[in-house]
């Protein structure tokens, strides 16, 4: 088996472990602030009322919900992950809120999207690219499946590199994180697996230089609470 199957495995494994709790975790180890985070990449995408747009490894959906919110009652969000358990949770999020007519969950993987080349009118992913065993496969699906002109943004953990925010940063994300998240759901391998894979994922600048080498133009990003997550953009050609 390939190191990039096994990466999959374990990472479907680790979500199918922790769905129920996901959201809740994820509220407490971000303070709330994972709520602007995600608002603020959607409106990047400029997406306009009757757009359809997908939401690639989407999880439980947040990112979804808001961007069914930009799409209106004649737009379609796509959410596609990977993951069985996260999509059940996310489906009930969507149901509890009525929007089914405005979003689709499709089990799929980021790397083999199963939909037509210029499809949709801009593709996201958020917190998902640490987790995608082939993120150049991902980012070139993303790419394909966007309309000429279309935008691609990727919101992501970063975490600040020097001075003393850097050293609180990382203290609470190898100390801290792993108890509380693993006091939550039962599970601490996987928070420890979070905070080490923050730690080795690409600097933001070699992020922009990925997809860069993808095809994408104009690509530029913005760090958000001190750098803690970055949103990189970038655009399909015309």
């Amino acid at each position: 088996m390939s190191p990039g199957v096994d990466k999959e495995e374990i990472v479907r494994s680790m979500f199918s472990s922790i769905a129920r709790r996901y959201d809740l975790t994820n509220t407490l180890l971000s303070f709330g602030l994972h709520r602007w985070w995600r608002s603020f990449a959607v409106r990047q995408l400029e997406i306009s009322s009757g757009g359809r747009v997908i939401d690639v490894c989407s999880g439980t959906g947040d990112l979804a919900i808001g961007l069914a919110e930009a799409v209106g009652d004649l737009g379609k969000v796509t959410a596609v992950d990977f993951c069985g358990e996260m999509i059940e949770v996310g489906r009930g999020k969507i149901a509890a809120r009525s929007i089914e007519n405005r979003v689709e969950f499709v089990e799929a993987n980021a790397e083999e999207l199963p939909f037509p080349a210029d499809y949709f009118d801009g593709a996201i992913m958020g917190f998902g690219a640490r987790n995608v065993a082939h993120l150049d496969r991902a980012f070139g699906e993303m790419l394909r499946v966007i309309k000429p002109g279309a935008r691609a943004v990727c919101l992501e953990f970063a975490g600040p590199s020097s001075g003393i925010f850097g050293h609180l940063y990382r203290f609470y994300l190898f100390e801290m994180l792993p108890l509380i998240g693993g006091f939550i759901t039962g599970d601490i391998d996987s928070y420890k697996y979070l905070a080490e894979s923050i730690d080795r994922f690409h600097r933001p600048e070699e992020l922009k230089g990925m997809m860069e080498k993808i095809g994408f133009l104009d690509v530029h990003y913005f760090g958000l609470t001190g750098g803690v997550v970055t949103v990189h953009l970038g655009k399909k050609a015309r």
